[in-house]
């Protein structure tokens, strides 16, 4: 948990609650206890394995130079939609324990972090459009699948 400790300036206060709550949710360690209880391909897995599961370094959307280690992985911007620009939180790609090795990912997970669920519209509904997101932007990309071959489509968690 120093890693935690360590994502945390306690002396920046430029940094936001939303920017706080995105360092702590990427961190592998909280990651894992997320998947494990939410994801149920990992409920039988041991906690200290999941996160040999995750991509090297989960994406968030966060002010990198402001980050305590620089992040690699999905960009966490999706343009895919003319007019439609969002951009998620926190994505990681994850393999699934029964796939094969080679298979570097099976699922994509994106966390969003929200400091109120009282929101004007159902979350349930961002959730799922969100989710929608994610299956669409796999077409013709390098992780993924090409053409129609849609049995190659990963799947997508949003929580």
């Amino acid at each position: 948990m120093n890693k935690v400790n360590d994502m945390i300036d306690h002396n920046d206060h430029k940094i936001t609650y939303d920017e706080y709550c995105k360092r702590i949710l990427c961190n592998k360690q909280i990651l894992a206890r997320i998947i494990k209880e939410c994801v149920s391909e990992f409920r039988d897995i041991p906690l200290a394995d999941i996160p040999n599961y995750m991509e090297n370094d989960p994406t968030m959307n966060l002010n990198i130079e402001k980050a305590a280690n620089k992040i690699y992985g999905m960009n966490t911007e999706d343009i895919s939609v003319h007019g439609a620009k969002i951009i998620f939180d926190i994505i990681v790609g994850i393999r699934l324990p029964d796939s094969p090795e080679k298979e570097s990912i099976g699922l994509i997970l994106n966390i969003e972090a929200q400091a109120s669920s009282n929101t004007p519209y159902p979350l349930l509904n961002r959730a799922i459009y969100y989710c929608s997101r994610l299956l669409a932007r796999q077409k013709n990309r390098p992780v993924g699948f090409q053409h129609s071959d849609f049995q190659n489509l990963k799947k997508v968690y949003s929580i």
